[in-house]
């Protein structure tokens, strides 16, 4: 069995760099099932952090929102790649139809 580590750690640019919480899955998992896990456990251990800085395997819309609303923490990430959007008429509506103001 291969196992893989989700590490959340502190980043303070004058503090040491230490981890704050570990979970450990079958690397099959991908981090996006094991997000909420994390923050239950950053909870539990009073260490949820303000700003969760996070890479591409960890983020998705529904993340970004269920974490600000559950926790108050803001998820930071690489959004995926181009995704699609169908709205009720059936019209497609890729990710880089949309420009940020």
């Amino acid at each position: 069995m291969r196992l893989q580590d989700h590490l959340s750690e502190t980043w303070e640019p004058d503090a040491p760099h230490l981890s704050t919480h570990v979970v450990t899955t079958d690397a099959t998992v991908a981090g996006t099932e094991v997000i909420e896990t994390v923050h239950q456990g950053l909870t539990a251990r009073e260490l949820l952090p303000d700003e969760h800085d996070v890479d591409a395997g960890y983020i998705t819309a529904a993340h970004i929102v269920t974490v600000r609303d559950d926790y108050g923490v803001e998820l930071v990430g690489p959004g995926g790649l181009d995704t699609c959007h169908e709205n009720h008429k059936g019209e497609h509506f890729t990710q880089s139809a949309f420009t940020i103001d």
